[in-house]
């Protein structure tokens, strides 16, 4: 049942791609649930495969650019449960998109 919780806010609304940065392993999960919070939109969950390695060589996987409202909390979330293997984060990047 435990999490990771990544929380943030933009400071102008718009575009951002969301990156996560992790390496793969054959003992990671291939269905990491991620949740994406944003203000006034549903919460939106990705299946994340943590057995690939990033093609990014800083190690980010882009996991889809979307939309955010300014100074309202976002959030990245990942949750153990349901995942086939372990789950792992280093860290979140949160890009302008142009």
């Amino acid at each position: 049942e435990a999490e990771a919780r990544f929380e943030f806010t933009v400071a102008k609304a718009g575009r951002y791609e969301v990156r996560m940065a992790w390496m793969g392993h054959e003992n990671r999960a291939t269905n990491t649930p991620c949740i994406i919070e944003r203000e006034g939109q549903p919460p939106l969950e990705l299946r994340l495969n943590q057995r690939e390695n990033p093609s990014d060589p800083g190690g980010f996987h882009s996991l889809g650019t979307f939309d955010f409202t300014a100074e309202k909390p976002a959030a990245i979330i990942l949750r153990a449960a349901g995942a086939n293997g372990l789950i792992h984060a280093d860290a979140v990047q949160i890009i302008e998109a142009k």
